[in-house]
């Protein structure tokens, strides 16, 4: 049994495996396990009992991750150097994507010094990246990826000479006393929600190549059943939500623009090499794009608007939004509503979408009854979940046995006035120390983990201009208040961008990205050598001398102090420097206005400053459309600490309430389970769970079964299987006499609309 869970982000993909990996700590002697339970403050069998509850047989559990690009060299991973992990990878294999009209090469791969040259471990790393270069060539993904890349959104690996996964191997080393019959898999998507055709494409090859797997052991145990989980964060809905709430999702409503079909069936493939016309690739393979309201779960999937094919992306996104805005689809949405309502009572429903969402797309979501939380990709999976469930057999996916989803409110649902008036009040008084400076860069390097704050710098100064405009009492409506002891700290946003992007932005970007338009960097050159210089020597000093790399943090501040001097930004009064805000937070032209550079205070005092902030940061920007700078940086300040703090709730979440007393529960009280509610009743579902919760996971048991059990072991496990069929035969007979089944067309109308 394959348990997946799926991450976009960075900081949605690492605290799982952190977990996960200190899980695996914690059943190795060899590892230690107070790091674990100093930081997290909860017994690992907590996590164990979660993350496991109905499929576990051993609480050791090899982990692989499927990563975008080529991270063979790479000496990090969702941006957390590999030795602050605690727990090393064990092997690398890069899965190369062939280009059209060629075939699947051979992975390359790496193992880590003092790992064995042949394991079930290398084997399943280095024979998951070949079965992704092969359902790669079979089903053509380069050239699919051509014909549904959007060239107007930034994307993650389109286009990208010799495109690739690499599949990386973590506590699967050993042969023994790890269940190599039941991997854990992390998949970090290769795109995200700007890029919303080729999110699915992509994780649906990584999930085809896993269905093409062989899960064995040495006594050749074949399974091939999973389970897929998401935990992330979103934008809150809901009224009277606060930063910090916790939703599961099992429905979604996503507006959006979708390539119109006859115009991507009518390219051409591109020559099989070569460098491929990136620049506007759409307009010249004369794409198209349809507008979209759509509405999907596990068991449905419809559209419920679509306009007719456009040229611009843009209108057509802008369509799709006046319709979900407006009362022409108030009927058919209302009908969904009752569908989630009724499949799915104890569930939210979201709004996904292409495009970040404003005020305006939040307060019609609340008219229609959604409680959830917005983002850019729970269609996406939702979507694909559906197509998994009720495919034909044609494609060979893992069997699905269980999903959900998950996300965390990281900002409010409506932002009040003052609010942005206290921002735009902080923004004028913002200044950082060098130090400031010095402590972010650190946290970044280290991984941006909790543990490693430096709260003194970390802290938002803004948390008191909020407690100051709306109350002390309604401050955590806004911002998530990490309380430590009896203090309480607010995590700066902009402390994040500088620990995440800062170094990388210099050393990849160049001049004009890092600092805009009009800021005179005659060191830049200077400035990005010791960038590189920093990010290079960073593994290997955290380890052996933080002070050396102390140092090189130091020189580079010092030739960035220089720049700040050059511009007119240094500030005479302590604290001197401005705080960096990278271009790009939606507005990048108004950065680019005279006089204006990339820090929260826009100008240099005196320079009609006033006027600058309030075009980046107000509640609208001057041509009057919704600002979403603001919201942004509360929405940073919380994702950043909640992903991490609430990883373990998140999990139990997802897959604690998804224990059979409350998918019977479900059925009971549906509307659509009368005929099988007496059926389903048969079995005490409580003590089912509790048997299972109850089951001993420690070393002694694993060593039992290896020893002297393993046949008792394997009838239970037998018994198991059959009450998982007979369980997952009852939810089908729920769908099939309910109003759940698949829809047999995209364009498929419910019959409320009619």
């Amino acid at each position: 049994m394959l348990d997946i869970h799926v991450g976009f982000m960075d900081e949605e993909s690492k605290p799982i495996l952190e977990q996960m990996m200190r899980m695996a700590s914690s059943t190795n002697p060899g590892m230690a396990k107070e790091k674990y339970l100093t930081h997290m403050k909860i017994e690992s069998s907590a996590f164990e009992a979660a993350l496991h509850r109905i499929f576990l047989l051993n609480a050791n559990r090899p982990i692989y991750v499927v990563e975008r690009g080529n991270q063979l060299e790479q000496e990090s991973l969702f941006e957390m150097i590999d030795n602050q992990y605690s727990v090393m990878w064990d092997f690398k294999a890069v899965a190369v994507i062939p280009e059209h009209g060629q075939k699947s090469v051979l992975p390359t791969v790496r193992a880590r010094r003092g790992t064995p040259k042949a394991c079930i471990g290398r084997r399943f790393t280095s024979g998951l990246a070949f079965r992704l270069g092969q359902v790669a060539e079979d089903n053509d993904l380069a050239w699919k990826i051509t014909t549904l890349w959007n060239s107007k959104q930034k994307t993650k690996v389109a286009f990208k000479p010799k495109m690739c996964y690499t599949v990386l191997g973590i506590n699967c080393a050993q042969d023994k006393n790890i269940d190599h019959r039941n991997p854990l898999i992390i998949v970090r998507a290769p795109e995200m929600g700007f890029q919303p055709d080729l999110i699915r494409l992509h994780l649906k090859t990584i999930f085809l190549a896993l269905g093409k797997m062989k899960y064995e052991t040495a006594l050749q145990v074949k399974r091939t059943g999973m389970n897929i989980y998401m935990y992330g964060a979103g934008g809150a809905v809901g009224k009277g939500t606060k930063p910090g709430a916790l939703r599961q999702i099992m429905s979604t409503f996503y507006i959006g623009a979708e390539l119109h079909e006859p115009s991507v069936f009518g390219a051409q493939p591109a020559a099989a090499s070569g460098e491929i016309k990136r620049k506007r690739l759409t307009e010249d393979l004369e794409q198209r794009w349809c507008g979209v309201v759509a509405y999907a779960t596990p068991d449905v999937h419809t559209i419920i608007y679509k306009s007719d094919p456009l040229e611009d992306e843009t209108e057509a996104i802008k369509l799709a939004k006046q319709k979900f805005k407006g009362d022409e689809l108030k009927i058919p949405i209302k009908g969904c509503m009752a569908l989630s309502k009724a499949l799915y009572p104890s569930y939210s429903v979201s709004l996904t979408s292409s495009q970040f969402m404003g005020g305006d797309i939040k307060h019609a979501a609340r008219s229609h009854g959604l409680t959830g939380d917005c983002a850019m990709e729970d269609y996406h999976v939702l979507r694909l979940i559906h197509e998994i469930k009720y495919s034909d057999g044609g494609e060979h996916f893992p069997t699905l046995f269980n999903s959900a989803l998950a996300r965390i409110d990281c900002d409010p649902p409506h932002i009040d006035k003052k609010v942005f008036n206290a921002f735009k009040l902080w923004a004028e008084e913002a200044r950082w120390t060098k130090n400031h400076y010095k402590q972010a860069i650190l946290w970044g390097l280290r991984g941006l983990q909790l543990d490693k704050i430096d709260w003194e710098t970390a802290n938002w100064s803004f948390a008191r201009y909020v407690g100051e405009s709306v109350g002390a009492h309604q401050k955590d409506s806004y911002l998530f208040v990490y309380k430590d002891k009896e203090e309480e700290f607010v995590l700066c946003p902009f402390y994040c961008e500088v620990a995440c992007d800062f170094l990388p932005t210099i050393v990849e970007k160049g001049k004009e990205v890092s600092f805009g338009a009009n800021m005179q960097v005659a060191t830049f050159a200077k400035l990005q050598r010791e960038a590189k210089d920093i990010r290079t020597s960073a593994a290997s000093l955290l380890k052996s001398n933080v002070e050396a790399l102390e140092e090189k943090i130091d020189t580079f501040l010092d030739t960035f102090e220089a720049v700040i001097k050059a511009n007119g930004l240094w500030k005479d009064e302590a604290p001197h420097w401005p705080i960096w805000a990278r271009p790009g937070w939606q507005t990048k032209e108004l950065w680019n206005n005279p006089g204006c550079y990339p820090f929260v205070s826009v100008k240099a005092e005196g320079q009609n400053q006033k006027k600058a902030i309030a075009d980046i940061w107000d509640e609208h920007f001057p041509d009057s459309s919704p600002n979403g700078n603001v919201d942004r940086a509360l929405y940073k300040s919380t994702n950043m600490v909640c992903l991490q703090l609430l990883g373990i709730e998140g999990m139990s979440k997802l897959v604690h309430e998804h224990r059979w007393g409350n998918v019977m529960n479900e059925l009971k009280t549906s509307q659509k389970a009368k005929s099988i509610r007496e059926k389903a009743g048969e079995r005490d579902w409580k003590k089912f769970d509790d048997d299972i919760d109850n089951r001993p996971l420690g070393s002694g048991f694993r060593l039992a079964i290896a020893k002297s059990r393993f046949a008792s072991f394997m009838r239970m496990q037998k018994e198991r299987d059959r009450m998982m069929a007979g369980l997952t035969q009852l939810v089908r007979e729920m769908y099939e006499r309910g109003r759940c089944a698949p829809t047999q067309s995209d364009s498929f109308i419910p019959r409320w609309t009619k």
